[in-house]
């Protein structure tokens, strides 16, 4: 830190350290209450210029949030990360401030910390919000994420329900969140949200016992399946693990090396999302022959068969 420095740049550069920790969850979350506390103590000055206020405000709305997240995620305190949230809400509300951006993601901060807390009515609200706002915003991102998050919440009470007409509702509801999803993922081409929507979608199939839509999302799933294939065919498995092996050393790669390696580890991580097993990985070729001919009327056995296929490499050493 430059020690000529003024002390809102001080802490707007204490701030940048503490979101560069990132592999100790507990030093993580001191450096951010250290610059809470930091910025707390700024604001409360008579000397500061409406410029210096607005940039401690600043740094207290984004750090706030940032605290939820290492409160939710890394500390697994979901009922100590909601303050957090609530007060980045709070600030980032303020006319000079005016984040709707970080008040979406609070709200889906929020979600989360209810999810944890098992309250699905509070994060069905929390995810509400932040939806509303990202959609007024055009946040492609969030309403990737929270249109996925919604369907799940409508899903779960969807196989619960006994009332079929109410069940019917619900999975609706889900579907057509899940579209969403699906359809904003496609525009980003996030190979991973588009994974979740369509594992939503199945899920929705399987409940509903309805197969008749389902067509479509196979031949999504079928196009980075066969990616997946091109991939291996252009790199064996040993070249593959060759490769790792020398980015993990940090030996310096080859452009297209390079390139061929961030591809792979996205396509088959984003498959595995498509698992009904935690997240293990061997890298072995998918069977896309056993899962290329579709009958009608035999969706849920496809569907099931891709479950099946996928897991099939899902056994054996975690994912890295």
């Amino acid at each position: 830190i430059d020690h000529d420095a003024t002390e809102v740049q001080k802490l707007r550069a204490k701030f940048y350290y503490a979101i560069s920790v990132e592999d100790n969850p507990k030093a993580r979350k001191e450096e951010h209450l250290k610059v809470i506390e930091l910025a707390e103590n700024l604001s409360k000055k008579d000397n500061l210029t409406s410029i210096e206020q607005n940039h401690i405000l600043q740094v207290m709305s984004e750090v706030y949030n940032n605290t939820g997240f290492t409160f939710l995620h890394g500390e697994k305190k979901p009922e100590l990360a909601k303050d957090y949230f609530h007060r980045a809400i709070e600030v980032k509300k303020k006319p000079e401030i005016n984040d709707l951006l970080g008040i979406a993601m609070a709200h889906g901060g929020l979600g989360g910390c209810c999810e944890k807390l098992e309250d699905l009515c509070g994060a069905e609200e929390h995810y509400r919000e932040n939806l509303k706002i990202s959609r007024d915003i055009g946040s492609k991102t969030g309403i990737t994420t929270t249109s996925s998050k919604l369907g799940a919440i409508k899903l779960k009470y969807a196989s619960v329900e006994k009332d079929d007409n109410k069940k019917n509702e619900l999975i609706i509801e889900a579907n057509t969140y899940y579209i969403e999803s699906l359809e904003m993922a496609k525009d980003q081409n996030n190979i991973s949200s588009i994974m979740f929507a369509l594992k939503g979608l199945f899920e929705c199939a399987i409940i509903a016992d309805d197969f008749d839509d389902c067509k479509q999302f196979f031949q999504i799933l079928n196009e980075y399946l066969e990616s997946y294939k091109k991939l291996l065919d252009k790199y064996p498995i040993s070249k593959i693990k060759e490769l790792k092996n020398k980015q993990k050393k940090e030996e310096e790669l080859k452009d297209d090396e390079n390139e061929f390696l961030n591809d792979y580890n996205n396509l088959s991580g984003s498959l595995l999302i498509l698992s009904h097993l935690p997240p293990k990985f061997v890298e072995e070729p998918l069977d896309l022959e056993a899962i290329q001919e579709k009958n009608d009327g035999q969706f849920k056995k496809e569907i099931e068969n891709y479950y099946k296929v996928i897991n099939d490499i899902t056994e054996g050493e975690n994912h890295e």
